[in-house]
């Protein structure tokens, strides 16, 4: 079973490089932050390549994750949520199959350009 490695936030990630700019110690930051001292020196390697400057301002840019590779999600936000309106709108539509969802979903996604998910993709996300 891999081990997860937990993903520090953009406050904890501000606080280390201010305390660092403060002259805190390595060791010290992490007891304060919870960013161990390796994962601290790859934040300040990172946000000195993206423009921070030690002892200067920390701006957003500096510490914000960096985009994730991949494909592209299909259900997005609002498909999701047009599948979970049209499931709940009535006791008609709870019995829907995957496929009369799918071309709801379709009904209601042909204006807006998007593209609506299969009947798998349905099912997937219910």
């Amino acid at each position: 079973m891999p081990v997860l490695r937990k993903q520090s936030t953009i406050a904890e990630r501000s606080q280390a490089l201010t305390l660092h700019a403060c002259g805190a110690k390595s060791q010290e930051i992490q007891d304060k932050t919870g960013i161990k001292q390796s994962a601290f020196y790859t934040l300040l390697r990172k946000a000195k390549s993206r423009g921070y400057i030690p002892g200067g301002p920390v701006k957003q840019e500096h510490v914000e994750d960096a985009p994730k590779s991949g494909r592209p999600k299909a259900i997005t936000p609002v498909i999701g949520q047009t599948i979970v309106d049209i499931v709940t709108k009535n006791s008609t539509t709870r019995m829907y199959s995957t496929q009369q969802i799918a071309d709801a979903v379709a009904d209601r996604m042909r204006d807006s350009g998007m593209r609506a998910p299969s009947r798998r993709t349905v099912l997937r996300f219910l």
